[in-house]
């Protein structure tokens, strides 16, 4: 008796592979990826979606930071302005034995700088000329500054684009020599908080501060 060579045609191994065929082929058209359009559709979509909130968020960072460096630079010049009126309320008024006043108040303004020079009295010491003070607004150095005796001038305001000092006597005319009564006023640009220089300022149109003030010299009034 011969035997047979040839397999069962119809084994599990070989009815099997034409089935896992059929279920890859089944696999893999359904794990087609997306068109050109469609990838096209999707990164607009997902830029609308995405740019929106971004684009609140930096107008709304910008708007704070120009309330924010408005603020600042307010509360910088009016503590310099208030140091300034502060010193000028003192002003000495000191004569010699021939009536000569020898803590005299000067005042000038130009196009670009404003000064006031007087002395404050020395604690313990009231009938002898104190300190020499000079206040010095310039438009060139955009700062005003304060100088005590031979000491460096130190920066009070800065930004400073204008400047006046204007004096009145105690019968209400001009005076820049011992007056009764200093106008003040100083202009500055605001700086921009996001530069850490401190030197640019802020953009935009809404970029400068102007404050007024006025003081009476109690020694001259």
């Amino acid at each position: 008796m011969i035997a047979s060579n040839d397999g069962p045609a119809d084994s599990p191994e070989a009815s099997a592979h034409p089935r896992r065929l059929r279920a890859l082929r089944r696999r893999l058209r359904g794990e087609a990826g997306f068109t050109l359009n469609e990838t096209l559709l999707a990164m607009a979509l997902a830029v609308i979606v995405v740019g929106g909130p971004m684009s609140f968020i930096i107008v709304s960072l910008n708007q704070q930071n120009t309330v924010s460096s408005r603020s600042v630079a307010a509360r910088e010049a009016q503590v310099g302005l208030a140091q300034l009126t502060h010193d000028l309320r003192e002003a000495q008024y000191i004569t010699d034995s021939s009536g000569a006043d020898t803590t005299p108040v000067a005042l000038s303004s130009t196009a670009t700088t404003a000064t006031a020079s007087f002395y404050l009295p020395i604690a313990g010491s009231p009938s002898a000329a104190g300190s020499h003070v000079v206040w010095t607004c310039s438009t060139v150095a955009a700062t005003c500054t304060r100088a005590v005796g031979a000491g460096s001038a130190i920066p009070q305001i800065r930004g400073v684009t204008g400047a006046t000092f204007t004096g009145t006597s105690s019968a209400g005319a001009a005076a820049t020599a011992n007056p009764a009564y200093v106008s003040i006023s100083v202009q500055a640009s605001v700086l921009n908080l996001n530069d850490h220089t401190g030197t640019t300022t802020l953009p935009g149109t809404n970029n400068s501060i102007t404050l007024q003030d006025g003081v009476t010299l109690r020694n001259y009034a």
